[in-house]
């Protein structure tokens, strides 16, 4: 796990700050808004707006950041998705150089050169290096691997943004607020402890979220309706075929749609909505 700090405070302006002691054997989180990080799966998604957002913050502050290595229990990890990680507590492993950073993603490897060059100047050479670094960002976009063409567990990451990405899609064609969505999309499988059947996961991804509700009213913005709904979703994606609720349905759908990347065609009379049936059936038709 990795992270970074505006030197030895935590990033955020919008938060209470927190002077990190880098002598201390470990971190640990006294709210409910847990420590922040992000996975090296993450970045090379190129998901990880955490991450990239480090250098624009560092030239914003006019200040070098750290970063760091952590190692965190599973147990401690309350909320995972495609940019970031949040846990209660972790140990501080080392700090990690511009060096090793290029080793880990070497697909950055630019980035950092430019950074490094910007701290040697002590921040003077700000103008020079924020040009670059956007035309920079925008080459790598296209170098980023397809999450269609990743080879990732079967209820990995990339999982999640394809149910993301079909759950917003159903939200915008029926007219459904989508705020359930993106949590739904990362927690409905948080809990599984295989990739094969294990038929409880969804009602420990519900127990999960209650365990953590006042977190996820807060990072997602949901009411106590929606977080009861979340959990809902998540308890029931796998043994409910549609329910009363639109959000929950589109939540199911946007699930199942994803079928095909373990070779199940989802059948469009199975599905909780009927404009999920008919995705469904239109990815069936067959090409001419």
């Amino acid at each position: 796990m990795y992270r970074y700090n505006d030197d030895s405070n935590t990033p955020f302006q919008h938060v209470n700050r927190t002077l990190w002691d880098y002598d201390a054997k470990a971190v640990k989180s006294t709210t409910h808004l847990g420590v922040y990080g992000f996975t090296a799966e993450q970045v090379r998604l190129g998901r990880c707006n955490y991450f990239m957002g480090a250098f624009s913050d560092s030239v914003i502050l006019r200040r070098p950041i750290k970063f760091l290595e952590l190692e965190v229990d599973r147990n401690k990890v309350f909320h995972s998705d495609d940019m970031e990680v949040v846990f209660t507590e972790a140990n501080f492993i080392k700090e990690v150089s511009m060096a090793e950073l290029k080793a880990l993603f070497p697909i950055y490897a630019s980035v950092f050169d430019l950074y490094s060059e910007m701290v040697a100047s002590n921040f003077e050479k700000e103008e020079a290096f924020i040009m670059p670094a956007i035309h920079e960002g925008r080459r790598l976009e296209n170098l980023i691997p397809s999450i269609g063409n990743v080879e990732l567990p079967i209820h990995g990451i990339a999982h999640g943004i394809r149910v993301e990405r079909n759950g917003n899609m159903l939200c915008q064609l029926m007219g459904v607020n989508n705020r359930v969505v993106r949590p739904f999309a990362y927690c409905h499988d948080f809990c599984r402890e295989n990739d094969g059947t294990d038929p409880e996961h969804g009602l420990r991804a519900a127990n999960h979220i209650e365990a953590h509700r006042e977190f996820y009213k807060f990072h997602f913005g949901l009411s106590e309706t929606e977080v009861n709904l979340l959990k809902f979703a998540c308890e029931h994606h796998t043994d409910m075929v549609r329910s009363d609720y639109e959000i929950v349905n589109i939540c199911f759908d946007a699930d199942r749609l994803d079928l095909p990347r373990v070779g199940i065609t989802p059948d469009p009379n199975y599905m909780a909505t009927p404009m999920g049936g008919m995705y469904d059936m239109s990815l069936q038709r067959p090409n001419n």
